[in-house]
């Protein structure tokens, strides 16, 4: 029997620039992870909305993977995802912030990733 170690952490961390797909984690090879949590901070002044996407094995981004589409967090605010996705080794969680095209002023969304890695 092999014996699995696992590590419980912070998985990700990052600032998600506007209007763009970004990679959060990608699992690394022999290992498998459970996400337990995502913490979006809008550091905005302005509204913005959230997506969440999975890629299985890195596959290019479509539809089908959307978890969270569109989901707003308002100036100020830090909106917690309770989650219990479990992923596998080279799956991508992704991350995209959409914001209205009247607001002109900078766009700051904190993107924080917790769980745990088994390997």
């Amino acid at each position: 029997m092999v014996k699995m170690t696992q590590s419980l952490k912070c998985l990700g961390q990052t600032i998600v620039a506007p209007n763009a797909l970004t990679t959060v984690y990608t699992v690394p090879a022999d290992t498998t992870a459970a996400v337990s949590s995502l913490n979006f901070c809008n550091q905005s002044v302005c509204l913005v909305s959230f997506n969440v996407s999975i890629g299985l094995g890195g596959a290019a981004d479509n539809a089908a993977q959307y978890l969270y589409v569109n989901t707003l967090v308002v100036p100020g605010v830090t909106f917690t995802l309770l989650l219990g996705i479990t992923l596998s080794a080279t799956d991508e969680l992704r991350v995209s912030t959409v914001t209205s095209s009247r607001y002109m002023g900078p766009v700051v969304m904190s993107v924080s990733v917790f769980g745990a890695e088994n390997s």
